[in-house]
């Protein structure tokens, strides 16, 4: 390992959760927008592009006017569910990464997007909270992934500094957010990404299908 410390994103990372919350948000945003949110009105495929784009695609096809913060109390009661009761994947060779990691000192920390009392049961559940020192959210910080704060922090806490650590992504706009405040970082291949693949290994220093690469 050439790096002491390490930081992970948690869906499409750790876990092969990215799938969900992209069924979920767009469910949602159909149950409430009476549309279509996987294909277009030509009956294209529509790429998911996060919440927040997907909203405003759904408001000016429909003409609607809806409350997002409505629509996401209902993901996150889906999403709640899916990660206590649900049957959730891991990305290849993930856990086994943690122990290797663990077996030879390296201190890690999550760092992700989805709240810790959302997504810890399915951590627990899984085998990983003990591999993981710290558990972080952007809530915490009160600031998201276009920003360097959840990562400064999660590097904080395990008392690590950017030259010997290594953060563990698969969202584009968080490797830019990376890559712009002097990061080293590997991309996970994930499948909702799959259109950024070229901007995505730009800057990275692994781009990996699965962590058996590098154990």
């Amino acid at each position: 390992m050439n790096f002491k410390y390490a930081i992970f994103d948690l869906d499409g990372t750790l876990l092969n959760t990215q799938k969900w919350w992209d069924r979920i948000e767009r469910e949602c945003l159909e149950k409430y927008f009476g549309i279509d949110m996987f294909n277009d009105d030509n009956g294209e495929y529509i790429p998911f592009t996060g919440f927040k784009d997907m909203f405003i695609k759904a408001t000016q096809r429909s003409g609607k006017s809806c409350d997002a913060k409505a629509i996401y109390k209902d993901i996150y009661a889906a999403m709640g569910d899916i990660y206590k009761n649900g049957e959730i994947d891991t990305k290849p060779h993930s856990l086994e990464f943690l122990k290797e990691l663990k077996k030879n000192g390296i201190k890690t920390a999550l760092a992700t997007a989805t709240p810790i009392y959302m997504c810890k049961p399915a951590l627990e559940r899984l085998g990983f909270l003990p591999y993981l020192d710290e558990l972080l959210c952007t809530d915490d910080v009160g600031k998201n992934k276009f920003h360097p704060d959840v990562f400064d922090e999660a590097l904080r806490r395990i008392g690590g500094n950017k030259a010997e650590a290594m953060v563990f992504e698969d969202a584009l706009y968080a490797a830019e957010t990376l890559k712009a405040n002097g990061y080293r970082y590997t991309i996970i291949e994930e499948d909702c990404n799959e259109c950024w693949q070229a901007e995505l290994k730009c800057g990275c220093e692994n781009y990996i299908k699965s962590y058996k690469e590098l154990l």
